[in-house]
């Protein structure tokens, strides 16, 4: 049976991730921004912030970058891969293309938390290198 409900997006959601300590959680939504929800002091979870980001289209993908706690990386339907700032620093996009790719998900090579792998939909996987950004 369904215990809990966590509403606050105003589209749909594509996407749930931990963090690694396991007190937040990050969803990704057709509304383009990330949520992000709070389990430190309950298990119903408190919604924190929804973090904006400079995609066009809709998130599929969002993961809290390993050792970096402060940053959330993003993937989405308009092909962009994209950083938004749980300081409150702007967002920014890493890969913005015009082509008509999109990019579904994306995961951390172990051990590392610099190196990002986003598969896409031309049947390629870009790997970025969070270093540099």
């Amino acid at each position: 049976a369904c215990t809990s409900l966590l509403e606050r997006h105003s589209g749909c959601v594509n996407s749930v991730s931990w963090s690694q300590d396991g007190q937040f959680l990050f969803t990704g939504s057709d509304d383009r921004t990330v949520g992000v929800w709070s389990f430190a002091s309950s298990w119903e979870g408190t919604f924190t912030s929804a973090l904006p980001t400079l995609h066009r289209h809709n998130i599929f993908d969002a993961k809290l970058v390993p050792g970096r706690e402060h940053l959330v990386l993003t993937s989405g339907a308009d092909g962009c891969v994209g950083l938004s700032h749980l300081n409150g620093w702007p967002a920014s996009l890493i890969h913005d293309t015009e082509s008509h790719c999109v990019s579904s998900k994306l995961d951390f090579q172990p051990g590392s938390s610099a190196v990002a792998l986003v598969p896409f939909s031309d049947g390629s996987v870009r790997i970025f290198d969070l270093r540099t950004h």
